[in-house]
């Protein structure tokens, strides 16, 4: 979404499948719309944006669904909102699968007043008179470029297509690693500053097919300023501390899933967490339990480790600093972000996967510090439910 509609949310924007309500703040001579776009094959638009102008040709909206079958937003048309322009455009060529893209824009009563498919040209609603849009599509720039370990054997399938799309829906350019051959992590990282690994769930753990060289090139990422930043694996499998503990020289152990599953919030902005970015006022003041949290042992964290959320017996975000670099922990994996969004507890996991990105040391602790947390009521977790389809990664642009 371009900066003029993300000044006007209340709160994180993102596209998945399941219905959002956004919260659009309009001033008094705006219009609010609501816009719904669907995808018959659920695995988002790719290159075709949807744009709106202003008859006076300023850009209200620039977006399209990056993943799932049905993605909603708003715009504020402004001078009374009784007209703009629209159409369906593409930045691709050439453009393919129009046929799967469809949308429509309701008024704030839910009544339709447009709708359209992948291939619209430049029409007005309403009466703008005698002007033409430029109505060029503007993409999102990239504000991070990242690696991601995208390797089928050693990944959770769901926690790593969700991964993906949080990464997209932040304006992330995405290198994947899609195929695996021991000694190539040098080739993968060369020239890169963020790398990220998703659920290690999969068939096989993946420490054990590293090689020497593999684990040196990881610690040497890691110590020359790299960020790894890792999500949570299953405690029955662990491969998310075994990487870790082979490669870093960690005695990391997880919690177990019971008591990993319960709110707590955490005063991120003290002495301590003040060494990473966690500590921006854009930082989530507290996390709320998502299914499955898997959450680390805080009395396993090596002693320069900072535990940013948690309690005092278990870290559901960790940095651990080493020399120029960190390690970003997140015990969250992202693999049920539908249920996570209907909870209302999306959003803030997604600041923690954008705050991630830019954290840097600024000063290496020396000891552990003590946090003391607020403990909230506990959440049910719903069953994690596995896509019919598995999404094939879009394409960054």
């Amino acid at each position: 979404l371009m900066n003029h509609l993300l000044t006007r949310l209340t709160f994180f924007i993102l596209s998945f499948n399941v219905h959002v309500s956004f919260v659009a703040s309009c001033s008094d001579n705006e219009t609010l719309y609501n816009v719904t776009m669907n995808d018959a094959y659920g695995d988002g638009w790719g290159a075709v944006y949807l744009v709106i102008t202003s008859c006076d040709d300023e850009t209200l909206l620039s977006t399209r669904s990056v993943n799932g079958y049905s993605t909603h937003t708003q715009f504020c048309v402004p001078d009374g909102g009784e007209a703009f322009w629209y159409s369906c455009l593409c930045t691709d060529t050439p453009c393919s699968f129009l046929s799967d893209v469809s949308w429509t824009i309701d008024d704030a009563n839910g009544i339709e007043v447009v709708s359209g498919d992948g291939n619209v040209p430049v029409t007005e609603y309403g009466d703008c008179g005698t002007k033409t849009p430029t109505m060029v599509p503007t993409p999102c720039e990239s504000v991070s470029s990242v690696v991601m370990f995208y390797v089928e054997d050693y990944l959770s399938n769901t926690a790593a297509d969700n991964t993906y799309t949080v990464l997209d829906s932040l304006c992330t350019s995405i290198t994947t690693i899609t195929s695996w051959t021991s000694g190539d992590l040098s080739s993968h990282l060369s020239g890169q500053s963020i790398f990220i690994i998703p659920e290690l769930s999969g068939s096989t753990d993946w420490t054990t097919v590293l090689s020497a060289a593999d684990i040196s090139t990881l610690y040497s990422f890691v110590s020359d300023g790299g960020s790894l930043i890792i999500m949570g694996d299953n405690p029955s499998k662990s491969y998310d501390v075994s990487l870790l503990n082979e490669v870093f020289g960690y005695n990391l152990t997880h919690a177990s899933n019971d008591d990993c599953a319960r709110n707590a919030s955490v005063d991120v902005i003290d002495s301590w967490s003040y060494r990473t970015v966690f500590a921006s006022d854009a930082a989530p003041t507290s996390l709320e339990y998502a299914s499955l949290v898997q959450c680390l042992e805080v009395s396993s964290l090596p002693t320069t480790a900072v535990s940013v959320y948690g309690t005092d017996d278990h870290s559901w975000v960790t940095w651990m600093p080493l020399n120029s670099g960190a390690i970003n922990f997140i015990a969250w994996d992202y693999s049920t972000i539908d249920d996570a969004e209907t909870a209302g507890t999306l959003d803030d996991w997604v600041k923690v996967m954008q705050l991630s990105m830019t954290s840097q040391q600024t000063e290496e602790p020396t000891s552990f510090p003590t946090a003391v947390p607020t403990i909230l009521p506990s959440h049910s977790r719903p069953p994690t439910q596995e896509p019919t389809h598995i999404p094939t990664p879009l394409p960054t642009y």
